[in-house]
């Protein structure tokens, strides 16, 4: 039996009609498939940990990134040790994962789900005061977490509300102090922002580590520290073409296991939510996860 889980709030709220539309595809193969529709945020990782998942041969998640955090952490929080393999069909707004795959529309997607591919997917195991928190795509911390929260406020402006957010905390240019650790290299002082991507791409399409790989067995740090103003303009231009890689101001470290300690608490980026704080510690977990290419 197929599991479909659909956030019918996704992107621009295509999920619905996409997963009607798979449905009567997979049925058409004699496929048998189970239906479940998101009813708040939060719900596919209540749903998933709870759920006996012996008779699932494959999980579709009809939805975005966020929706794909949703249904890792459920996964990982379920105690079976029988997990089905996992595919995302591209119907966020971002699709970062997907873009990695190259897999950009729902008939490519479709044609990948039904062939049934299955390598490995690392993930970031997120330790904090309170909770534990599993991510996928990237871990930020400064600069790129502020406007990711911006962002979200803005959502009336539509698209365009990412780069009106990135230029006002730009001109901002806020530091923050911080200790962090990126396996045995240590670094205290202040920092602009810190970004640990087990996927090469994040948000809409940017390739924000290049020839990062998500099932190496390592995650791709990116450190700023402490710049200029017109520094940090002339480096965010560059993040939708990958050349930011080739900037003096920018540190890449190959890790497995990342650390940061605040004097206070500090929001902290997962997946594209803003959800977690600092301080904490973040592991690798190796081929946690069977994914459908």
């Amino acid at each position: 039996m197929i599991l479909l889980l659909v956030n019918p709030v996704s992107g621009n709220r295509t999920s619905r009609s996409v997963a009607e539309k798979l449905e009567q595809e997979l049925h058409k193969i004699n496929e048998v498939v189970e239906v479940v529709f998101s009813q708040h945020s939060g719900y596919f990782i209540g749903c998933l940990k709870e759920k006996e998942l012996k008779s699932y041969s494959k999980i579709g998640v009809v939805g975005g990134d966020g929706t794909f955090h949703e249904v890792v952490n459920g996964l990982m929080l379920n105690p079976s040790s029988a997990k089905p393999p996992v595919f995302l069909f591209p119907c966020g707004s971002g699709n970062a994962l997907c873009h990695d795959l190259a897999i950009l529309t729902v008939e490519t997607a479709l044609e990948h789900f039904v062939k049934g591919a299955v390598t490995r997917l690392d993930l970031l195991k997120i330790t904090m005061k309170r909770e534990v928190i599993y991510s996928f795509n990237i871990l930020g911390f400064g600069l790129v977490t502020a406007i990711n929260r911006t962002a979200e406020k803005w959502r009336w402006m539509g698209d365009s509300r990412y780069t009106l957010a990135s230029i006002y905390h730009l001109l901002r240019n806020k530091s923050h102090t911080a200790k962090l650790k990126v396996d045995a290299v240590s670094y205290s002082g202040q920092l602009c922002f810190v970004l640990a991507c087990n996927t090469e791409h994040t948000g809409k399409g940017m390739r924000m580590a290049p020839g990062s790989v998500m099932n190496d067995g390592l995650v791709d740090v990116l450190i700023v520290k402490e710049v200029s103003v017109l520094q940090l303009l002339r480096l965010f231009p560059l993040i939708f073409s990958g050349k930011h890689i080739y900037s003096p101001l920018l540190q890449i470290v190959k890790a497995k296991r990342i650390e940061i300690e605040t004097p206070a608490p500090q929001a902290i980026n997962i997946d594209g939510e803003i959800k977690g704080s600092t301080s904490y510690q973040a592991e690798l977990m190796v081929g946690a996860l069977e994914l459908i290419v």
